[in-house]
């Protein structure tokens, strides 16, 4: 999970096939840690501004691009 103001976020997984057993581990790492996972507010409320308002299935803000990648 990741909170509102989550904008970068890293995961990774490491498949294991030892003794004819199957373990797949995987773990994600964000910034940010500490702060609520979300706002309470109505969906994309939020999207104003450096998004130029761009919310998607009327759910969640497109944060595309907003830093230039």
């Amino acid at each position: 999970m990741a909170n509102a103001a989550t904008t970068k976020l890293g995961c990774a997984f490491h498949v294991c096939d030892a003794s004819g057993i199957r373990n797949l581990s995987f773990v994600c790492i964000r910034v940010n840690i500490g702060v609520p996972l979300y706002n309470i507010g109505e969906p994309c409320s939020g999207c104003g501004g450096r998004n130029n308002g761009k919310c998607i299935s009327n759910a969640l803000c497109n944060n595309t691009g907003l830093y230039g990648q």
